[in-house]
């Protein structure tokens, strides 16, 4: 029996564009997946960052404006805390 979790589920959803989308973002060297706890963090950090948000991945995140680190989130992982 395969037991999925309603964000396995909700990535199932998305679709081949998105999925594709989001694999593209995951594999460059600048890009950081980052969970809810660190996207909170971020948000109201001293950090000199930039929003970087990525419609056609479902993502959201922040860019360091030095060194252009980008850290993402998907929207999902979000919506459970009301953002």
């Amino acid at each position: 029996m395969n037991h999925q979790t309603s964000l396995e589920i909700k990535a199932l959803e998305l679709g081949p564009n998105v999925l594709e989308n989001r694999k593209n973002l995951k594999t460059q060297s600048d890009c950081v997946m980052i969970d809810s706890d660190e996207f909170c963090r971020l948000a109201i950090s001293n950090q000199e960052l930039i929003r970087v948000d990525f419609p056609s991945a479902e993502m959201k995140g922040f860019a360091e404006s030095n060194t252009g680190i980008r850290y993402l989130i998907e929207n999902e992982k979000l919506v459970v805390l009301g953002i």
